[in-house]
């Protein structure tokens, strides 16, 4: 589960803390022509920020050009310790669809205004689709559904 412990500590530690780094955040969503995304706090959790479908997409294909963070949305498991090794935590990945069907990562949210939240990335026949479910009472259901009824039904023609 998200505490947002990562956004916060970068958040703070970044010139001109947490204002400075939010106003960077939205920096970069001018800079992607997210026009429908605007962020009030750097976890993006506060009701007051807000965002669509289409604009997590984007943001989600313009993420996975990082190799770094295509790895890091694509581990199911990891093993973390303190700088000396002795003490460690098993980390799980809560997106119930990795590795199956071409899914790849990238995303799983929850609140109480937004519901289920999943934003997937597919891999199908040499291309990459990113899938993104919202308001649902079923992310993983909805999201295979998707890849099911839609995604591994596409036929692409060349002429």
């Amino acid at each position: 589960p998200s505490g947002n412990d990562a956004a916060y500590v970068l958040a703070a530690s970044s010139k001109g803390g947490e204002s400075g780094f939010v106003a960077r955040m939205n920096e970069k969503t001018k800079e992607l022509d997210l026009i429908n995304t605007k962020f009030i706090d750097a976890s993006g959790y506060s009701d007051d920020n807000y965002t669509t479908a289409y604009d997590l997409a984007r943001l989600a294909s313009y993420a996975l050009k990082n190799p770094k963070f295509a790895a890091i949305v694509s581990t199911k498991n990891k093993t973390v310790t303190d700088v000396t090794g002795k003490i460690s935590h098993e980390l799980s990945n809560l997106n119930e669809l990795l590795g199956a069907n071409g899914v790849s990562g990238v995303k799983t949210g929850f609140t109480e205004e937004a519901l289920g939240v999943l934003v997937s990335s597919v891999e199908h026949d040499g291309r990459t689709y990113i899938i993104v479910v919202l308001g649902s009472e079923d992310r993983f259901l909805d999201t295979r559904n998707i890849i099911e009824r839609a995604v591994e039904k596409i036929t692409l023609i060349s002429y």
